[in-house]
C-alpha cells in the first residue's frame, strides 16, 4: 500500500550545514524543501503540511492564515515561544518540540559563561590583542563559595546545579514545581524569588518564555538585588528587561552580565529588515538597548549559541524526524499544545 506523502517546508536556519543530515534523517513519506532563511509570509509554501522552524522564525496567526494544510509544526528546539500556540489549539495543530536534546550542551555553556564572567577572560583576551601582556586591572573572584541563585531548575537547570556542585558553591533555587532530590542531593535550597535575588551573587535564568516568566528581572527585581550580583542568561531575551539590565550595570548595581540571549535579537541578527519590515517603536528601542549591552565593557554577549554543538544539533534533528514519523503514523509526541 502506497503511504500517504506529506508536503514540508523546513526553515534551516538552525544550521543551514546540515540540510544533508536532515535529508538522511527525515522520513520517506515526506515530500521536503528547505531554506535556509527566516521564514516570512513571502517564502511560505502554501501545500506546507509539516512545517519545521528554529526558534527565529514567527509562526503567527498569519502564517497559520495563509497555510490552509498545515497539519503538524514541529520546532527544531526546546522552546515554542515563537509559535502561536492559541491559533494551533484552535486549529488543532500539533506544535512538537525537542524537550532533551541540550541540557549538558547549554549547562556547559553556562558554566563556560560564568567563570569567563567574574574571571575577567574576554577582557585579559582584548587587553593581550592590544598589545598589553599584563594582569593589571583583570582581578577576578573565586567561584567557591559563591552563592548560585538558579531560576528554574528544570532538565537544563538541573545540569547546571550537577556541574558547578563541583566547584563547592551553594544554591538557592526558585521554581514553581521544586524537586526534592535536588535538596536532598546538593547544597541547595528552594526559596522565594525575592529572597534568592536578595542573597545571590550570581543568578543564572533556566525558565522557559511564558506570559508569566517575561521580564522575570525587571527593574524592581535588580533592586532587590544584592550589590555586586553578576547575571548570566542562556534562556531567553525576553526573561531580562533589556532597559532596566542596562541602567543596572551603569550604576554598578550590577557587576557583570554573561548573555546569549537578547531581546529583539531577530533584528540584531537581521539588521537590513529594519528598512522594510514595520517593527513598532518599543522593539526598535530594544534593539538598540541590546546593542548597547553588546559594547558594554562589564558584559559578555554571545550570539544564542549556547545549543551549538555537533552533538546537539545532531538529537535535535533525530527527535524533530521522530516527531514526524510519529505524527505520520497517528502517534503524535513531545505536543506543547497538550501541556
Amino acid at each position: 500500500m502506497t503511504k500517504k506523502q506529506y508536503n514540508s517546508t523546513f526553515y534551516m536556519t538552525l544550521a543551514p550545514d546540515m540540510e544533508d543530515y536532515l535529508l538522511e534523517q527525515i522520513p520517506d513519506n515526506c515530500n521536503p524543501k528547505i531554506y535556509t532563511e527566516l521564514l516570512t509570509e513571502d517564502n511560505l509554501e502554501k501545500d506546507t503540511e509539516i512545517l519545521g522552524v528554529f526558534t527565529d522564525s514567527k509562526v503567527s496567526s498569519k502564517v497559520f492564515e495563509k497555510l490552509p494544510n498545515l497539519k503538524q509544526i514541529v520546532t527544531l528546539a526546546t522552546g515554542f515561544d515563537n509559535v502561536d500556540l492559541n491559533e494551533a489549539k484552535k486549529r488543532n495543530v500539533p506544535v512538537c518540540n525537542v524537550p532533551t536534546y541540550g541540557d549538558d550542551t547549554v549547562a556547559e555553556y553556562t558554566v563556560g559563561l560564568i567563570i569567563s564572567l567574574i574571571r575577567n577572560i574576554k577582557k585579559s583576551i582584548d587587553k593581550v590583542s592590544e598589545g598589553k601582556f599584563n594582569c593589571h586591572g583583570l582581578r577576578g573572584l573565586d567561584l567557591k563559595d559563591k552563592k548560585i541563585g538558579i531560576i528554574g531548575t528544570g532538565h537544563i537547570g538541573e545540569k547546571v546545579i550537577k556541574k558547578l556542585s563541583s566547584f563547592e558553591v551553594d544554591f538557592l533555587a526558585f521554581d514553581p514545581y521544586p524537586k526534592d532530590k535536588l535538596e536532598q542531593k546538593y547544597s541547595l535550597k528552594y526559596v522565594k524569588k525575592d529572597k534568592l535575588l536578595q542573597n545571590s551573587d550570581i543568578v543564572t535564568l533556566h525558565a522557559p518564555l511564558l506570559e508569566s516568566t517575561h521580564h522575570t528581572i525587571d527593574k524592581k527585581a535588580i533592586k532587590n538585588m544584592k550589590e555586586g550580583v553578576f547575571i548570566i542568561n542562556t534562556a531567553r531575551g525576553g526573561l531580562i528587561d533589556s532597559k532596566a539590565l542596562l541602567d543596572g550595570l551603569q550604576q554598578e548595581k550590577i557587576a557583570g552580565a554573561a548573555l546569549d540571549v537578547l531581546e529583539e535579537e531577530n533584528i540584531l541578527s537581521e539588521p537590513e529588515t529594519i528598512c522594510n519590515t514595520n517593527y513598532n517603536k518599543n522593539k526598535l528601542e530594544t534593539s538598540i538597548v541590546s546593542k548597547i549591552l553588546i559594547d558594554h565593557p562589564n558584559t559578555i554577549v554571545t550570539p544564542h549559541n549556547a545549543f551549538n554543538s555537533i552533538g546537539a544539533i545532531k538529537r535535535i534533528i533525530n527527535t524533530t524526524c521522530d516527531n514526524i514519523k510519529n505524527f505520520t503514523q497517528g502517534n503524535i509526541q513531545n505536543d506543547v499544545t497538550q501541556k
